[in-house]
């Protein structure tokens, strides 16, 4: 059988209880209660000590219970019986403050009983709760981009103000299916981000082009976050939505002038390429590819100096190199070498690989930037200058050449003088009666050769007349004598033989005289080197073939390879030593015979001789 609690184990059971317990007894007719008894927790609660408070009025110990309202309650329940809670609420004295929980009682005795509990902890604890929520949920509803949070199934369970913006006309959207909200689509979409993360327990993002806010067209990029509680278990997902359309239309704008700027390097007329900050190429235009016969397909994304190899045969540093690492060292290797601010130029270098006979070329080099200034890459481009440096060589040859005339012009003065007062005198001499055979037949003789050099020195004048550049009526047996005339003295020494095989009575051409001696020069001077000082033959022969009269120059030197004879008429190209030749002398004589409206023809075999035919027109063309 249960013992029995006596009356002083339920008092010390109320005393020592974790809630506050008060009895009122009524007086001055219900208007006031006195404390007759609390127990020891309200003495904790309130911070009171129970001999100083018993017997005191309750408006006395806590003189704000009206404005707290609970007075009102102990009135009506002492007055009806009946039992109330009055909720928890704030009080706030001179001496206390905080939440309490009442329950109101009457008892049998007539006397009132609360009971109360301290909510104060609880109140502070639900408060910074809540202000943790306002906080955060601010910052949920104050991002700009949209923000979902979805269960497990992807039904929307909550979402931010930007995306209650976004998608309003499709209110409501708790509890509904991401997909059939953002999407109107009645199933999960194929490449779904945040169903991906769910299944995965990893993060996903996308960008797809599947129209923004309100529907309007445009790139989202969605990337989706798992939510996975304490246990481990995926629960659902964070989905974060940017509007992305501003920033992919500024990148196909970006792409589009890229392209365009490609573009417009792929059609310079001059070479050019680029490359990265790694020196690995990027650009290489179509100029180049001409140049090179290296198609940009295969350049583009090499690096290692592979651009040199056209250039040098070997893998090495070019100027686009030094305007990108700025290394002083390399500047050596330029002899023409100049920078202006970060343009770098090497306004002429010879490269013998590139072209048949090799080409000069002039390059300009210089770093790119980003728009903060960072270097991000360089390039260069070259240009061709073997054409005008071929004619600042010919115009130098031709100084040379009119140096050398001059100089010879002064010389037949010269010497043409006191030749006449020789040729007066031998002259007279000879008209004397008194003279023996033997010293006529020596008179006749110096007579004669004084006489070839009065023709020689006036060949000599006829030749470096300045030209008038005027074509008039010309004898070619006239021109090719007085030419053969002043290279005999060179034949003599290289005991090379001419032979003059010439047709009579063949028409004269109508042509600038000198511009024609300087082709029967340049030919014969060139089958006299053909014989290669070892003696020969140079065999000159001329007819008349149709409207034009031919002049073939034929040697029984060394001849021309044949790789060689689709270059022989290309300026600088020459088989002989820079010494000996400038490789001029073809392409000059090319040109003059194609300005007369002529035309010139070699055949040749290498070991047996060559023979150059120039045909020239009787009138003018």
């Amino acid at each position: 059988m249960a013992s029995k609690l006596s009356y002083d184990d339920l008092w010390s059971t109320v005393e020592i209880a974790h809630i506050g317990i008060v009895i009122y007894k009524v007086c001055e007719n219900g208007s006031d209660f006195i404390i007759k008894y609390i127990n020891g927790s309200v003495e904790n609660i309130e911070n009171l000590q129970k001999e100083k408070i018993i017997g005191q009025k309750v408006t006395k110990i806590f003189p704000k219970i009206k404005k707290f309202d609970l007075i009102d309650v102990i009135q009506r329940v002492w007055k009806n019986g009946k039992g109330e809670h009055y909720p928890t609420a704030f009080y706030k004295d001179g001496r206390i403050c905080g939440w309490r929980d009442n329950h109101i009682s009457k008892l049998s005795s007539g006397e009132i009983v609360s009971i109360y509990t301290d909510e104060t902890q609880r109140e502070k604890n639900n408060k910074s709760i809540n202000e943790s929520e306002i906080f955060f949920q601010t910052i949920f509803d104050t991002i700009q981009d949209g923000i979902t949070v979805l269960d497990d199934k992807l039904n929307i369970v909550k979402m931010n103000k930007a995306m209650e913006r976004w998608y309003t006309p499709k209110r409501p959207y708790l509890g509904k299916k991401c997909y059939n909200i953002y999407h109107s689509k009645e199933s999960v979409c194929k490449d779904c981000p945040a169903k991906e993360a769910i299944e995965s327990g990893l993060p996903k993002t996308k960008i797809v082009n599947r129209g923004g806010p309100l529907g309007t067209p445009g790139w989202i990029e969605l990337s989706a976050f798992p939510i996975i509680n304490n246990e481990g278990i995926t629960i659902g997902a964070v989905e974060y939505v940017r509007n992305v359309t501003d920033r992919k239309k500024a990148e196909e704008e970006l792409r589009n002038s890229e392209q365009q700027l490609k573009e417009i390097i792929n059609f310079l007329p001059d070479p050019t390429w680029a490359i990265d900050d790694k020196g690995i190429i990027i650009q290489w235009n179509r100029s180049l590819e001409l140049l090179t016969d290296k198609k940009s397909s295969e350049m583009i994304g090499k690096g290692n100096y592979e651009y040199a190899l056209p250039f040098f045969g070997k893998r090495r540093p070019m100027l686009i190199d030094l305007a990108l690492y700025q290394n002083k060292s390399w500047e050596k290797e330029y002899k023409n070498f100049k920078k202006e601010g970060n343009v770098l130029t090497n306004s002429e270098g010879f490269y013998n690989l590139m072209g048949k006979n090799g080409l000069y070329l002039s390059a300009t080099a210089a770093p790119l930037y980003n728009s903060y200034g960072e270097t991000v890459g360089a390039i260069e481009t070259i240009r061709d200058i073997t054409e005008k440096k071929m004619l600042e060589q010919k115009y130098l040859h031709a100084e040379k050449l009119s140096a050398v005339g001059k100089l010879s012009a002064s010389f037949a003065h010269e010497f043409g003088n006191p030749l006449l007062g020789i040729l007066f005198t031998l002259k007279r001499f000879k008209e004397k009666s008194n003279i023996e055979d033997e010293d006529d037949k020596l008179l006749d003789m110096a007579i004669s050769e004084g006489m070839r050099i009065k023709d020689l020195i006036r060949n000599l004048q006829d030749f470096n007349r300045p030209s008038t550049g005027k074509k008039t009526a010309m004898d070619v047996h006239k021109a090719l004598d007085s030419i053969l005339m002043l290279q005999q003295i060179d034949f003599n020494s290289r005991l090379i033989s001419v032979v003059r095989n010439y047709t009579a009575g063949v028409p004269k051409i109508f042509a600038v005289s000198d511009q024609i001696k300087q082709v029967f020069l340049n030919l014969l001077a060139n089958a006299a080197d053909a014989c290669d000082h070892s003696g020969g033959l140079i065999t000159v022969k001329t007819w008349q073939e149709g409207d034009t009269v031919a002049v073939a120059i034929q040697d029984s030197g060394v001849g021309i390879k044949h790789e060689d004879m689709s270059q022989i008429f290309q300026p600088f190209f020459s088989t002989k030593s820079e010494v000996e030749g400038t490789g001029l002398g073809l392409s000059v004589s090319h040109a003059i015979i194609q300005h007369h409206g002529g035309e010139i023809r070699v055949e040749s075999q290498p070991g047996i001789g060559s023979t150059f035919t120039v045909f020239l027109p009787i009138t003018a063309r």
